[in-house]
């Protein structure tokens, strides 16, 4: 049925005229994965290909701005001190993968007082639903669409993204550039840069629920969780 669809039609034909012989002279790719595909669908030659990782802005997403805005941006929320605030950051909650970001939230759940705050766009009620079969209810709110992250980088304490296709998500470049360590996936570009388990975690794909929760729990330790943001923000640092 997509097939039919004049939309994606016209944009599948946009691309093949993008990327036919004569059209370009470089092809900027935000990650190896980027180049991989545009190499496998497209034909474009391994010399025209350049993988570019994006960058961040390391002043505005900076350790020191979470620090001076935390304690408000948490009251505002209604965060307690002893919450583990995990954020999770996309439109699109589907490709996402934000059903498994709220399995893997109750499991952790079990263990500490977890609540997973999602910023964005889309379908809330199935997610609702899940969370409250899960006995999750009271620790999923979702803030809708908003035009100050940085606020809810400084009241998070991890970003988790289980996305289930992602070029180079900017959002975990941002978390990191903060000190907040991030959870992804292996099937997004940015996993390219992050040294799982030092600066960040990554887990194989998005369904791998159990992965996720641990990579979470791991970071339920403060002094891990710190000691992971710090080498995040210096990983950001050489992608500003």
């Amino acid at each position: 049925l997509r097939r039919l669809n004049p939309r994606d039609a016209t944009i599948l034909a946009l691309e093949r005229r993008c990327f036919a012989p004569g059209a370009y002279r470089k092809v900027l790719c935000v990650s190896r994965r980027v180049r991989d595909e545009v190499r496998r669908y497209f034909g474009v030659p391994d010399e025209a290909l350049v993988v570019l990782h994006n960058g961040v802005d390391v002043r505005r997403f900076a350790p020191s701005v979470r620090s001076e805005r935390r304690r408000a941006e948490r009251e505002r929320l209604g965060l307690s001190d002893r919450d583990v605030a995990l954020l999770f950051a996309g439109t699109g909650f589907e490709r996402k993968g934000l059903a498994y970001a709220v399995e893997a939230a109750a499991l952790v759940a079990k263990d500490a007082p977890v609540r997973l705050l999602v910023a964005g766009r889309g379908a809330e009620g199935p997610h609702l639903r899940r969370a409250r079969s899960l006995g999750f209810a009271s620790g999923l709110r979702f803030l809708g669409e908003t035009d100050d992250i940085a606020g809810l980088y400084a009241a998070a304490d991890a970003f988790v993204l289980p996305t289930l296709y992602d070029p180079f998500p900017n959002a975990c470049l941002e978390a990191m550039a903060c000190g907040v360590p991030v959870v992804t996936t292996a099937v997004t570009g940015v996993a390219e840069i992050i040294a799982s388990g030092v600066d960040s975690y990554v887990v194989p794909s998005g369904d791998s629920v159990l992965e996720i929760a641990a990579a979470l729990r791991a970071l339920l330790d403060p002094v891990r969780r710190e000691s992971t943001g710090r080498a995040a923000r210096a990983t950001a640092e050489r992608h500003s």
